[in-house]
């Protein structure tokens, strides 16, 4: 766009080639490209800033972390999962350095890793970074939390589809267990874990 290549080259022209303001313009850029469905142009200009932003911060600083995000973002929807899940383990290296252990934000990336795996038939690292994101979000006084349902019944489903059938049963039951004590649950809710766990059941007395 037109618009951009004169902002861009008024604020380089300014500033200079590897001034931080010029990384922040290759970020707002690279969002826009990303917005308007143009994923490769996003990602080279995603790679501009962050090559800036890594002379500047090295691997401190959070919006560093945030376009290693989007840069996963982006492979994922292109279908590249290997890519997308080394982008967000550059992005957890990242939140480690700059977070405390149990932060919640590292909770919520590495249950997007955890995905990621999955979705790649990776379940053993699934489970792993299943298992390191409940921990962070018990730690943070969220045990009996309906946040924590859907990763209980994802860890079960990823436990199914390695015929670990008692721990896909513990995990189901936990979820259930969340819904009987948690106001404002709808009882279909309820009734569609129970379903689930009758086919464990079911499986485990086969």
């Amino acid at each position: 766009m037109k618009i951009l290549e004169e902002g861009f080259a008024l604020i380089e022209n300014m500033k200079g080639p590897e001034n931080i303001l010029v990384a922040k313009y290759l970020y707002q850029i690279a969002d826009i490209h990303n917005i308007a469905g143009r994923k490769k142009e996003a990602l080279a200009y995603f790679e501009k800033a962050q090559n800036l932003f890594q002379k500047y911060y090295a691997n401190t600083h959070q919006l560093l972390a945030k376009i290693h995000e989007e840069q996963a973002n982006i492979y994922y929807d292109l279908g590249e999962l290997s890519r997308s899940v080394e982008a967000c383990l550059n992005a957890l290296t990242i939140l480690q350095n700059i977070h405390e252990p149990n932060h919640p934000n590292l909770g919520k990336l590495m249950l997007k890793i955890s995905r990621l795996y999955e979705k790649s038939e990776d379940y053993h690292r699934s489970l792993e970074y299943f298992s390191s994101s409940l921990k962070i979000f018990k730690q943070g006084g969220k045990s009996k939390s309906l946040e924590l349902v859907p990763i209980y019944i994802e860890l079960a489903e990823v436990h199914k589809k390695l015929d670990n059938l008692g721990k896909c049963l513990k995990y189901f039951s936990k979820a259930k267990r969340i819904l009987q004590v948690s106001e404002n649950v709808r009882l279909e809710c309820t009734a569609f874990v129970d379903c689930d766990i009758a086919r464990i059941l079911c499986l485990g007395s086969n």
